[in-house]
């Protein structure tokens, strides 16, 4: 039996993402020293990644799911080469793709 593996409260998107906001509050606030406010920009930078991380495997799930609805409602009219280069060209997009993360993102 294949067990499903859960993710604590902690390292969900919404945590993280709370986490986030909160540094970013703290450091419009200028009030800290610059000490603590690389400190907060490194872990805004870490917690950012992990955020990034959640979405990318989000999206892939979704791709797979997609593509196994595109199979289910195709399978007679299209071949599986035409559903896996349908598969492949969708799946090349990224998160920032999606609008997803990109608050956080200054490049």
């Amino acid at each position: 039996m294949k067990t499903k593996k859960t993710s604590s409260k902690s390292d969900s998107f919404e945590t993280n993402l709370s986490k986030l906001q909160d540094i970013v509050e703290k450091m419009e606030e200028g009030k800290c020293n610059l000490d603590e406010a690389l400190s907060m920009f490194e872990e805004g930078v870490s917690i950012s990644k992990k955020c990034s991380k959640i979405l990318n495997e989000y999206e892939r799930k979704i791709m797979i799911v997609k593509n196994d609805n595109t199979n289910d409602s195709c399978h007679d009219s299209a071949s599986a080469d035409d559903n896996k280069k349908h598969y492949n060209k969708s799946s090349k997009k990224s998160t920032s793709d999606l609008g997803y993360l990109e608050i956080f993102e200054d490049n």
